[in-house]
Formats: structure tokens, sequence, C-alpha cells
């Protein structure tokens, strides 16, 4: 199962543009120099001047001065190997300009507004380049037209441009995408309440997928769940589920609804089970699948999946189908590395796994919670949200069980191994460190768009911030009680049918880039023919 939106994100922001256009600023200055001609830094007045006017909040100064470099140095150099003179492929220029305009705002006629100019520009000099100017405004609505014929329908810019606004924490935009889409129907989430003299807290297993980028539907839902037990004077261990972005739900009133669900359910009487006779944590190993059992009472036993050496993501829905129903999984999302591949033979071992985890009963049956803000370590919030590092630590039989959980989008390869290291040197048995899976600020980084947890923020920071998680977990320790709810969600999401045709249209990306780079020659070419 590739990353295609991580991929597809990567393509269009991976490189770094300041360094291309720095490059590309030389290239220009020297070749104006080289050929006595100042033209070049009338076409980056040009360029500028066009899209600093109708800039918007993801359109910066900056960033304007970026493409309109990148985009004069690429002309410069053209024309210098062609051996042309300064101004012969200046058409390329509104080309790019409109572009970008009819990207970042797709339902206004500003992209228009180059050729124009354009087409004024060459009515001192030629009649048919005007005209050619202004036909190849055509090609604008072709493209569109096109674009959408081989993306089912979907405006590609539209969607483009949503995904722009999201970046920024616009998400009203997408998520009118997003419900054209979607669908009606129900996900499973599972709440674990834990109540006891010291403290209470809410184990809320989520099948409903925290995704798909900033500002955007899910990626609010853990701030939201977080918000509403927080009403209640519980605290939060927020665990992702099974599934993917099928189950992002379509709009941010979704969110709320499903959020006020949870909060609703924790004044409710849920199926009781008295913490007197659960079963010892434990964990098996089997080829490239890891799974950490964590029975919090009799009822549904809570298995964390976990990949010892491939990436580890968003374990498939069609997984959960071939488990009991007194088995609930929990994605560990614990391994940020390369491509995530699920196999029947991954099925299988998790089957086997499951199955033959020692289901031991276990007497003085104490439970611990923890919680430690990263927002002094993490100012962003990049790699952390809300929740920071939570903590939940389990003495049974005289063996101690600890489970970090980062509220994050994955983690960095070698932290999870040092921190299962160290507290395992510090008497723990069992140990396991997942994320909340956070998409809240997917989509504002480098490369994959996201950070995650231990990209930026040192290894001694976050050591340090999860032993104080843990020692606050081990002073929680007490017998708790401990209730269980499955609750069925009805909403509206993002659904697998919707799911397919986004990741069909990003699939699709190399046509759109050809498509509009022979756009792009061609306006060049046709000005050395009038």
């Amino acid at each position: 199962m590739s990353r295609v939106f991580e991929s597809s994100y990567k393509l269009l922001f991976g490189f770094s543009a300041k360094k291309l256009s720095i490059a590309s600023l030389v290239i220009t200055v020297v070749i104006s120099y080289l050929r006595g001609s100042l033209v070049y830094f009338g076409e980056l007045a040009f360029a500028t001047g066009t899209l600093y006017f109708f800039r918007t909040p993801f359109l910066s100064l900056k960033k304007i001065i970026y493409i309109s470099s990148i985009t004069v140095g690429f002309v410069a150099a053209f024309e210098t190997v062609l051996l042309r003179p300064p101004f012969t492929f200046f058409l390329a220029i509104p080309v790019v300009t409109s572009l970008i305009l009819a990207t970042i705002d797709p339902k206004s006629k500003s992209w228009i507004i180059p050729f124009i100019l354009s087409s004024l520009i060459y009515y001192k000099i030629s009649m048919e380049a005007m005209i050619t100017s202004l036909l190849l405004a055509i090609g604008i609505p072709i493209l569109r037209f096109a674009f959408s014929k081989i993306s089912y329908g979907i405006d590609p810019f539209n969607l483009f441009s949503a995904f722009l606004f999201s970046v920024f924490g616009e998400g009203e935009q997408f998520e009118e995408e997003l419900k054209k889409i979607g669908e009606e129907k129900e996900v499973d989430i599972h709440l674990f309440k834990l109540h006891g003299e010291k403290s209470r807290a809410v184990a809320v297993v989520s099948n409903v997928h925290p995704g798909p980028f900033k500002g955007v539907s899910g990626a609010k839902l853990i701030d939201f769940i977080n918000s509403e037990v927080g009403k209640k004077g519980y605290k939060l261990l927020f665990m992702h589920g099974v599934g993917s972005h099928e189950n992002d739900p379509a709009s941010s009133e979704d969110v709320k609804k499903i959020a006020e669900i949870i909060g609703s359910k924790l004044e409710d009487g849920g199926s009781l089970w008295r913490s007197a006779n659960p079963c010892i944590p434990g964990q098996g190993i089997k080829k490239d699948v890891m799974v950490t059992s964590l029975p919090l009472d009799p009822g549904p036993n809570i298995h964390i999946v976990s990949k010892v050496k491939s990436s580890m993501d968003d374990i498939p829905s069609s997984f959960a189908r071939m488990i009991k129903e007194n088995d609930i999984l929990v994605d560990a999302q614990n391994r940020f590395d390369g491509d995530v591949q699920w196999s029947e033979e991954d099925l299988k071992d998790l089957i086997s796994l499951i199955d033959n985890i020692k289901k031991e009963k276990c007497e003085d049956y104490y439970i611990g919670i923890g919680n430690v803000s990263m927002g002094d370590a993490d100012k962003t919030r990049s790699e952390f949200g809300q929740l920071g590092i939570s903590s939940l630590v389990i003495s049974c039989s005289n063996k101690k069980t600890a489970l970090l959980i980062f509220d994050s989008n994955n983690i960095k390869v070698g932290i999870r191994e040092r921190l299962v290291e160290k507290l395992k040197e510090k008497g723990y048995d069992t140990v396991e460190i997942i994320s909340t899976d956070n998409h809240r600020e997917t989509g504002v980084g480098r490369g994959f768009g996201y950070r995650v947890a231990g990209e930026r923020v040192p290894f001694e920071v976050i050591e340090k911030k999860a032993l104080q998680a843990i020692s606050m977990a081990e002073s929680d320790m007490e017998k708790k009680r401990v209730e269980y709810l499955k609750l069925r969600v009805k909403a509206k999401f993002l659904g697998e049918k919707g799911f397919k045709l986004l990741t069909s249209i990003a699939m699709k990306r190399s046509y759109f880039a050809s498509a509009i780079f022979a756009y792009i020659i061609i306006a060049m070419f046709l000005t050395t023919l009038v």
C-alpha cells in the first residue's frame, strides 16, 4: 500500500523552492549581463506584479518571487540555448501566471488578466502576437475540461485549491469537495472508562480516522474529543483503531457530532466489568508483525499492532473483519520508514499472534494514568498535538506494563526502540510506544507534508517528557473500576469509493504535469511563428 497522498505532496512541495529560485535568479542576472538586455527584469516585474495583485494567504510575496524567478530563469535559459533574442518566449510567462491564478482561485476569472496584459504589450509590436496571446487564454478552460474528464468529473483545479486553503487553516472548501463524494456509514468507536479515587480517564479506540489534512474535518477529531471529555472531568487516552482515509469524516460538523456523542456516553453506564479477573498483558513477535495485548478488563482485549522491520501505518479495515469480535485492533503508527506494506502473510501472522498470546489471569490489578504537554518543546505544534505524551501503566501479578502514546502522526525510527530499552531497564516487563495518527498539522512540512515525532524535537527532550509521563502514571496507580462501551457512530465519511477516487486522481498527477508542460511549450513556440 503506497503512500499516494504523501508522495504527491512530496512531488509538489518536496524540493527546496528557495534554492531553485536563487539559482534561477542568478541565471537571469548573468544572462542579462552577457546579452546586454534588461528585458528579463521587465518580465520579472510582469510576473511578480500580476501575482502580487491577486495574492492570497498561501501566495505570499516570498512564494511569488520564487515562482517569478524560476519562470523567468527558465525562459531566459531557453532563449539563450536556442540562440533566440530576449522576449522571444515571453508568452510562457503569462501562461504560467494564469495557471497559478487558476489554481489558487478557480472560481475567479483573474487567470485571464495576464493574457490581457500580454496582449496589450504585444499591441505595439505585433498584431499576430497579440491575437495569439488572447487565443492562448482558451487553453485554461480546455485544460480544466480535459482534467475533469480524466478525473471522473472532479475539477482538479478546485481540489488543489481546496487543499492549499486547508494547509493555511481554511478547510471549508476541501470539506465541500469531501461532501460531494462522501457517503453515510457507521464506524466503530470503543470507550474504556477508567474510574478511580485519584483520577478518571477514558481510553478511546477510534476507527474514525483523524485525517486527512490540517484544518479539514477529521484533523480536528482528537482536539474535539479532548474538549468534550474534558468538560466531563475525564483525561483522554486516544488510540487509532483500524482503517485509513476511507474513515475520514467529511466535515467539521460530522467531527463535532462524533465528539459530542462520545462526551454524552461518559454519563451513561456502559457494559460494566469490574477489574476483578483481568489477564496479564502480553507481547509477541512473528516475522514482521508484533502484537502487544493490553486487556483493560475481562471484556474486549486491546491488541496494539506494530511492524518490526517495515513502516507501520493504517491497519486495513479488511483485517479487522478477520479478527474475533472480542478483540480490538490498535494501529501503533510508530515506525515511519518508507512505503507501507500489508500482505496476506501479515494477516495470518497477526491472527496467530492474537490466538497464541497467553491469557493468564492476574491478581492485584492496578492502573495509573499520566500526561505531559509538549508545548514548550514543540512550540510550533508541528510534531505533537494538544495531548502531548500520555501514559498508561499497569501492574498485574508483580508484572509491570507501560504504554506511551505520542499525540503525533507517526514516530521517527529509533525513538521507540530507545525508549523501550530505557523503560525495560527500569523494570517494566512489557513496553509499547505508539502515536495517535493525529493529522492536525499534516500538510505543513516539506517532504511528505508533515513532521513525525522526533524529526526536530531532540530525543533527549522526548525521553525526559516520556519519563515524566510514566512517573505521573506511577503516582496515579490504584485499583480503578473499568467500564466498556462500544459505539457505532453514523456520519458522513469519505468512504472507500471516495478514497479510491481521490487516490486515482493523485496517481494521475503525471498526466496533469505533462499536459501543463506541453501547454507552456506550445505557448513559447507559437510566438516564434507569428
